[in-house]
């Protein structure tokens, strides 16, 4: 019993030389405090972030041709894609940096498509 009575002195003292320490006391509360209210912040900042609609910034897509997949570019319209016409020679002008992408469809595309097999694009 004796060694639980000197384990509660000390034990009081030390809470009450902390409750004196002001700056002890005052950073407790305000990290109790402002911690919940950042990580909400935090996971709100990042729902936006992740979850931002795509279809808000259109996408330019230059293509070749499109005459042989009208309901792909239909599709791709519907989906905020503007389509654009793609250059005489659009390897060159992706390998030369002017354009970041260009969708070339083969003629083979639709015969491909309605078969089931894999269409060439």
């Amino acid at each position: 019993m004796n060694g639980l009575k000197r384990i509660w002195i000390v034990a009081r003292k030390e809470f009450i030389d902390n409750l004196r320490d002001r700056r002890s006391v005052s950073s407790s509360l305000l990290t109790s405090v402002t911690t919940p209210l950042m990580i909400i912040a935090m996971i709100v900042v990042l729902g936006n972030t992740l979850l931002k609609d795509s279809t808000e910034t259109p996408l330019t897509l230059p293509v070749q041709g499109a005459e042989y997949a009208p309901g792909l570019i239909e599709y791709l319209e519907q989906r905020n894609v503007i389509i654009t016409e793609a250059p005489a020679d659009p390897e060159h002008a992706v390998r030369e940096g002017d354009l970041a992408i260009v969708l070339v469809i083969s003629p083979e595309y639709g015969e491909a498509f309605q078969k089931g097999e894999p269409a060439p694009v």
